[in-house]
């Protein structure tokens, strides 16, 4: 028997094992802990929600742009993936998204919000493809002339007309045009609207 061998024999013995393992355990729960209130404690939603109570509808888009931005800086790595990303997105940070759906539904009485969105490309069918995207983009107001400056932030908009989201500029003339940003590729995003394949995720997760 090696020095080793005997080290774990009288440590199983003496009834440590269980001990010691269950030390490690729950220092690698600690640990997780701590992290997940680190990311927690990262996304204030006070702000959010002030913005949306007061009927500030440009700064509250702006913070949820924000928001989200920040929820795919925690998963950088995996934006490089394109639509995939938003997959990793909801699968990682989908309580978050939610939150913030529920926030603009009932400052806004759901008229704005992911749910109301959703609602409106079911209506168009539900497919993912870019004449659906289009024809939600007629339906949300959101014009193929029209800047992200140029949005209407009243509640005397298109239902659905807000939040916009910050992976995907909404407005473009054509297909050629469009930018790409944030990890998605040019060729990924002509493929499929990343709009809508944000809408399909969300589906899944919120179980409307």
């Amino acid at each position: 028997m090696n020095f080793f061998d005997f080290l774990s024999t009288g440590v199983t013995l003496l009834g440590l094992k269980d001990k010691i393992v269950n030390g490690w355990d729950k220092r690698k729960k600690r640990k997780k802990l701590s992290l997940l209130t680190i990311q927690n404690e990262s996304i204030n939603y006070k702000p959010l929600k002030n913005w949306l109570i007061a009927q500030e509808w440009e700064a509250a888009n702006q913070e949820t742009k924000r928001i989200i931005l920040l929820l795919k800086k925690d998963i950088a790595s995996a934006t490089i993936l394109g639509n995939w990303g938003i997959e990793y997105l909801f699968k990682q940070h989908h309580e978050h998204l939610l939150h913030i759906n529920k926030l603009w539904m009932d400052a806004s009485d759901n008229h704005f919000g992911f749910t109301s969105q959703l609602e409106t490309w079911r209506d168009l069918g539900g497919v993912i493809n870019w004449r659906t995207y289009y024809q939600l983009t007629d339906c949300f107001g959101w014009t193929a002339s029209q800047k992200l400056k140029e949005l209407k932030y009243s509640l005397n908009t298109p239902k659905g007309h807000l939040p916009t989201l910050p992976f995907s500029r909404p407005f473009h003339e054509n297909r050629v045009s469009l930018p790409y940003c944030d990890g998605l590729t040019r060729g990924i995003l002509i493929k499929n609207p990343p709009v809508l394949y944000f809408l399909k995720n969300f589906e899944s997760f919120s179980n409307i």
